[in-house]
Order: structure tokens, then C-alpha cells, then sequence
């Protein structure tokens, strides 16, 4: 016999236990002050609770299950088939979760293909059989409203929005890739997976499957995903379809977009240059060997002006040499701002004090460009110069701000007194 609290031998010290006798307490008991012993006992108590819950909790599972059916149903005398309606006997019958079916259903009639549970009527939903219990449950598709089995979640980038498409919408209405054609699903998933990339030339965004993303070459031009099939240039460069139907490649076109831009940058500038740079056209290979040559490398520039020294004479800077290189192969806009830009810069180096800062330079170079295309009508070029977050972009925002202030001559007097 062991005491209840102190769980030792009643007697230990030959001490009587003095919760049952009454007698004073003996050393091995808990009430006495032995840690060791009250903590026995503790968990003792413990394990005995937890393990009366748990052979409750068993028994309990084991009176559920057999007596569900064959028990409860049966003691009241209606346990029928869920198909026909028949009534059962013990034994004789298949349970579908809570649902009996005879035999003879379970045998002769077909199954729904989603809860197998055989069934009269279904409906063909994705050319499975499904019953109609089954079909109520099923997701509907954000276009038609129709319910299918398989739903593709497509997410707008520009919205948030994600929408559920059916196998039919999502080729009717869902995105397509630009570069395959095809509908923009996951073959691994019900998501679709897709990069959006803006037109660099103009802001228009488009949509691209994962494959061709990690697949294809990138337009040079306007930043677009090339089409396979599509030969580089000699320099490396692809060019989609829509950049190559308005690129420019011939001299000739590009010295008669020169020899316009001349005589109508001197107009606006009020002045002539002494000595008009020759144009030469590169390939991106050449361009970049020019400005390494020089000194003045630059990766995205797409046209280059250069002189070998100034010679003062009476305060007019007088260039040696001086070269204008565009790249072929852009858009008829681009080089056209190309040209209008070097020129700028051919201006600028017999009018204006050299080592100015580079958004003096490059900003009055653009601003001579953006006032060409405003007369050409090459909005977009205009647009997409505007919004560039380089020195470009903000000498060329600050030069139209002085003009707005103080015309054509409030930007020589600037550009001339070496700042603003």
C-alpha cells in the first residue's frame, strides 16, 4: 500500500503515515518537506489522468463507428440507399462518407468522378462525369459564370485583380503571351504566370509567358522580346518585327535626316557653326570603339560627337576634326533626336565655354533635340525623353523650364554664362 499524496510505503522510517493515522509526519512523506517525493507524486497523478482521457476519448471512436449506421440507423428502421432509394440490411451495403449505396447500384451504375459515389444523373463538366451535389460546389469562372473543375487564376498586374478563367475563356479572353501566341497558364498549376515589360519607345505594355521570357533575345530598340526565327544585326543587336519595319539602315536616309536638322538647329539657335561635323554611321561595335578611343564610353548612347582639340580665338572655341557618329538600325524618331542631339553638341562646342558640367552639356544638346521633334510631331520620342531619371532626362526638364521662363534666349544666355 502506498499513500495517494506521498506515493511511499506507509511505514517508511518506520513513521506511520500521518495523513491516514494521524501520527507526525515521516520524513518520506511530502507533507514532511521531501521536494522529490512531491514531485513523484505530481506526476503520477498526471500520467493516470492523462491516460483515463485518452482510453475514453478511444473507446468513444470505437462506439462512433460501429454504431453510425448499423446502430443508430438501424435501430430506428431507415437506413435506405442514397441512390434508389432501397431500403438495407447490415452488411449489405458500400458507405461514400455518409451515404450508403447498395450493392447493386454500387455495381451497375456510374460513378461521379470526383466523389466516386455512383450516380442517375450528372452533368459532363471538362469532360468528366459529375454528379450534381458535386457540381453546386465547384468554382464558377469570373467570365461566363460557368462552374468547371479546373479554373486558371490569372492575377492583373495593373489592377490586383486576380480573375478565374475556364479552359474556353481563358483562350477567348484571357492574356497571350505577344511573343507565342498562346494562353498565358501554368502547366504545373491552376496560376498563370507572366512578365509584364513596358515599350521602351512607346510606354505600351505587354505580356509575356515565363518560357519565352527565359528564352528569348530582347529587342535593342524598345525593349520587347524578339520573336524566334528573328536574325541579330552584324553587331549582335535583335530587333523585333515592329522596331525592324521602321529602323533605318541606309546612309543616305540618315545624311537627309542631317542635312534638314542642320540649317533648322541654326535657325532656332540664331547662328551658324563655321565648320559642319561629316557624318559617319556605325554599327554598336564601332560606336563603342570610337568612345573608348576618346574616352567618353557610354553604353546608351546612341550617337556620339567628337573633336580632337579647341583653339580660342577672340572667345570663339573652334573645334579640330570634328566627327558626328549615329548608330544605324533605330527607329526613324530616334535617329532623327540622334542627329538633332550631336549637332547640338557641334553648336555648343563654337559657342559655349568648354568643361561645363554634363547636364549642361547633355541637357542642352536634348533640348535642341526635343525642339526639332516638336516640329517633326515625334510626341512619343518627346515623352519618353522627358521621363528618363538620368542627367539626360534632368538637363533636358531644366532646359525647357528656362525656356517656359524666358524663351529661346534666356537658354543661350544660360547655356553661354556657363550655368543657369
Amino acid at each position: 500500500m502506498r499513500c495517494w499524496e506521498g506515493m511511499v510505503p506507509v511505514g517508511v522510517n518506520k513513521l506511520p503515515c500521518a495523513k491516514s493515522a494521524g501520527y507526525p509526519f515521516g520524513q518520506g512523506c511530502f507533507a514532511a518537506g521531501d521536494p522529490a517525493a512531491r514531485l513523484r507524486g505530481i506526476r503520477s497523478q498526471n500520467n493516470r489522468k492523462l491516460f483515463t482521457i485518452l482510453l475514453f476519448l478511444f473507446v468513444l471512436s470505437l462506439a462512433f463507428q460501429f454504431t453510425l449506421f448499423d446502430g443508430i440507423a438501424f435501430a430506428q428502421g431507415k437506413v435506405k440507399c442514397y441512390v434508389c432509394g432501397k431500403e438495407l440490411q447490415p452488411g449489405t451495403y458500400w458507405i461514400f462518407g455518409n451515404k450508403p449505396v447498395c450493392q447493386q447500384c454500387y455495381n451497375t451504375l456510374p460513378k461521379c468522378d470526383i466523389c466516386k459515389i455512383p450516380v442517375k444523373n450528372f452533368v459532363y463538366i471538362d469532360g468528366k462525369r459529375v454528379c450534381y451535389d458535386c457540381y453546386y460546389r465547384l468554382p464558377a469562372c469570373s467570365i461566363c459564370g460557368r462552374r468547371a473543375i479546373q479554373l486558371w487564376a490569372i492575377k492583373d498586374s495593373s489592377t490586383g485583380i486576380t480573375k478565374s478563367y475556364c479552359n474556353d475563356c481563358i483562350v477567348k479572353y484571357g492574356p497571350h503571351c505577344a511573343a507565342c501566341g498562346k494562353p498565358i497558364v501554368s502547366s504545373s498549376s491552376s496560376s498563370g504566370d507572366y512578365v509584364e515589360v513596358t515599350n521602351e519607345l512607346t510606354l505600351e505594355k505587354k505580356y509575356y509567358c515565363e518560357n519565352c521570357y527565359k528564352t528569348l533575345k530582347k529587342c535593342a530598340v524598345c525593349g520587347l522580346l524578339v520573336r524566334a526565327g528573328i536574325r541579330p544585326l552584324s553587331d549582335g543587336r535583335y530587333l523585333c518585327e515592329d522596331c525592324l519595319k521602321t529602323a533605318v539602315f541606309d546612309y543616305n536616309d540618315i545624311k537627309a535626316i542631317y542635312d534638314e536638322v542642320v540649317p533648322a538647329v541654326q535657325n532656332i539657335l540664331g547662328s551658324k557653326i563655321e565648320v559642319v561635323p561629316p557624318l559617319y554611321l556605325v554599327d554598336q561595335k564601332q560606336l563603342k570603339d570610337v568612345q573608348k578611343e576618346t574616352d567618353s564610353f557610354s553604353a546608351n548612347e546612341l550617337g556620339f560627337y567628337w573633336s580632337r582639340i579647341y583653339a580660342s580665338d577672340n572667345n570663339k572655341y573652334a573645334p579640330v576634326d570634328p566627327r558626328i557618329y549615329i548608330l544605324f538600325g533605330e527607329p526613324r524618331s530616334t535617329i532623327f533626336w540622334s542627329v538633332a542631339h550631336e549637332f547640338g553638341h557641334a553648336w555648343y562646342s563654337e559657342n559655349c565655354p568648354p568643361a561645363q558640367s554634363k547636364e549642361i552639356v547633355e541637357g542642352f544638346a536634348q533640348w535642341v533635340a526635343y525642339k526639332m521633334a516638336l516640329i517633326k510631331g515625334y510626341n512619343i520620342e518627346i515623352t519618353r525623353q522627358m521621363k528618363r531619371s538620368d542627367v539626360y532626362g534632368s538637363g533636358l526638364r531644366k532646359f525647357v523650364e528656362i525656356e517656359r521662363r524666358g524663351g529661346v534666349r534666356a537658354v543661350l544666355k544660360n547655356v553661354k554664362a556657363a550655368g543657369y
